[in-house]
């Protein structure tokens, strides 16, 4: 997990200098070469709990999720250009999203193991890490976006510049990540989660008044109008994110559940 959320953060400094040097198809380029390298290394890789081949896999499940999944992100990504678009692509998401869960109770109701079993989704604690995971991700991801659009739009950093700010949250997570252990060895498990997000939420509120502040001083709130806004509406929504997963982590127990 730690290694993952470095590599998030890590990635707009390698790609802003793979960018600035040569071209943002070289680092489409590179990426498809790491993912090479990962695919031959993994092939010395063993598995300490071999699959049981008697239990073969939901080949049916996963497509349909993935489906519904990219249809849901197209929806989404289609709300500027047409909105009657728009609502077909998350119509059809959520029609499928529909299929794939109608298909696991169908699995689960015949004997079967779907992918995944709505067993999981009993657990109450089980769904709150969810939301406390995707939540997290959230943020790291549309914060990424947001930031490192107002930095190149806005304040007119090339995508190098840019990268190198972004060094900071490297830092900061790489810290964090190596804290983790100890300090869940010695507070309660939601204790650094509950600290994560308060930290995020208030440096998130800090960066959209600074931000907006900053433009205003520069005299170019003239100029940016709307824009400015836009960047810091935008912070503005994963704060009220932040705050639903800061809110999840209170209600995670204090102890984890015995075996």
């Amino acid at each position: 997990m730690a290694l993952g959320g470095i590599g998030a953060a890590a990635g707009p400094l390698i790609g802003g200098l793979i960018t600035s040097w040569l071209s943002w198809r070289a680092a489409f380029v590179f990426q498809a070469l790491v993912i090479v390298v990962i695919i031959v290394l993994s092939r010395n890789l063993e598995d300490p709990l071999r699959p049981d081949p008697t239990r073969p896999f939901d080949t049916t499940g996963a497509v349909l999720s993935a489906v519904g999944l990219v249809l849901v992100v197209m929806g989404i990504l289609a709300a500027d250009d047409n909105v009657w678009l728009m609502i077909g692509l998350l119509a059809a998401g959520a029609l499928v999203l529909l299929w794939f869960y109608l298909s696991i109770r169908a699995k689960e109701r015949a004997g079967k193991e779907p992918l995944p079993s709505t067993a999981l989704f009993r657990n109450r604690t089980s769904n709150l890490g969810l939301v406390t995971q995707n939540v997290q991700w959230l943020l790291l991801m549309g914060s990424s976006f947001t930031i490192a659009t107002y930095l190149q739009v806005v304040r007119g950093y090339d995508a190098f510049q840019t990268g190198v700010i972004f060094t900071a949250a490297t830092v900061g997570l790489l810290a964090s990540s190596l804290a983790a252990e100890r300090l869940a060895k010695r507070r309660p498990q939601r204790t650094p989660i509950m600290t994560g997000f308060v930290v995020t939420v208030a440096w998130i509120v800090v960066l959209t008044l600074g931000s907006s502040l900053g433009t205003a001083v520069a005299g170019t709130i003239l100029v940016a109008g709307l824009t400015s806004g836009a960047y810091a509406a935008a912070l503005i929504t994963l704060a009220v994110i932040g705050l639903v997963g800061l809110a999840a982590a209170v209600l995670l127990p204090a102890k984890p559940s015995p075996a």
